[in-house]
């Protein structure tokens, strides 16, 4: 991609920085997108809905549909960078999910391809860490593999940028498939929540606010599985980025959500920052969008980073086929 292809992109990155707090700028893992606030304009709704429409390509599987948006949007008199970058991640993510799922010879020649585009496309490291957990999925020890190869060719790089990001992979704090979750806060009824009491479960943790739609788009589809699977290990943990706690209590008592919220406010406001043992969660775990579903397995370790819509069901099905078997049992008299 040319530089000043890539100047452009960055500087709408940087001038687009929209965040969970209406007064301050936040960026994770390099990158600056667009959420939803109070005081949202028109043109941040354009953006979401833009973003919204073409995730639901990417999961349903829509890949040769993104890449003709993608040439659609390349063909405009005045491309836009962020709407085409943006798509590029799509497909990017997409390609590793589908090569990932054949597997074998398949996925190694998608991530040798993804290791020699990455060396080459800067814009790529907006978003290396989704692309590591989509590898890490499939494979952790490819993950691994390449987190290290790639560090050592971006530590002697001429660009910071490369540099920098050396640095965020050398950590291991890009790849969160794999590792143990991390989680404390306070939960609406002001005590703070007992992770240990979830180990030995199945848990899916929901970064979530109830002025983001897309966030509360999931919450049927969350509630339904929830019923389906909570008396067999399945529990949800919501960490809720709601400013106004007493609107997200009576939105909680409004849907009868029967699961426990985190409050990122409360959490912020009464407990102090030297009785927490990690940094406030969305920082910790690079979160720069909602929603972002996590699934942790019974051991506590993160094995999905992004459980929207039919994928958590697949991971359910996964997780709890005794559920599944059940349904299938035939009644007495031959019938199902």
């Amino acid at each position: 991609m040319p530089r000043n292809y890539r100047i452009a992109f960055s500087l709408i990155l940087l001038l687009s920085a929209i965040v969970f707090s209406p007064s301050r700028s936040y960026g994770v893992n390099g990158r600056v997108t667009f959420v939803r606030t109070s005081g949202r304009l028109p043109l941040e709704q354009e953006w979401e809905r833009f973003r919204e429409r073409t995730r639901e390509l990417a999961s349903s599987g829509g890949l040769g549909q993104l890449l003709a948006l993608r040439q659609q949007e390349i063909a405009r008199s005045t491309p836009d960078p962020a709407r085409v970058g943006w798509i590029n991640y799509l497909v990017t993510a997409s390609t590793l999910n589908q090569a990932g799922q054949q597997g074998g010879a398949r996925f190694d020649a998608a991530v040798s391809c993804f290791e020699r585009d990455v060396v080459q496309d800067e814009t790529l490291l907006q978003y290396l860490g989704d692309y590591l957990n989509i590898i890490a999925s499939y494979n952790m020890n490819a993950c691994q593999a390449l987190r290290m190869r790639l560090a050592t060719v971006f530590r002697v790089s001429d660009d910071l940028t490369y540099r920098r990001m050396a640095e965020e992979l050398q950590s291991g704090k890009l790849v969160v498939t794999g590792t143990q979750m991390k989680f404390e806060g306070v939960q609406l009824d002001g005590t703070a929540l007992d992770w240990n009491a979830y180990r030995g479960k199945v848990v899916l943790v929901d970064f979530w606010a109830t002025w983001c739609g897309p966030c509360v788009a999931e919450l049927d589809n969350v509630r339904e599985l929830y019923e389906k699977y909570h008396d067999a290990g399945f529990e949800v943990v919501g960490y809720s980025l709601d400013s106004d706690v007493n609107a997200l209590r009576q939105f909680v008592a409004n849907n009868k959500l029967p699961w426990q919220i985190v409050s990122r406010q409360l959490t912020e406001t009464t407990m102090k920052k030297e009785d927490r043992a990690y940094p406030e969660l969305t920082q910790y775990y690079r979160i720069n969008a909602i929603p972002t579903m996590y699934v942790v397995d019974r051991e506590g370790r993160v094995v999905e980073t992004n459980a929207r819509g039919a994928r958590l069901k697949e991971i359910l099905e996964r997780e709890f086929p005794e559920v599944k078997s059940a349904e299938r049992r035939p009644l007495p008299g031959g019938e199902l």
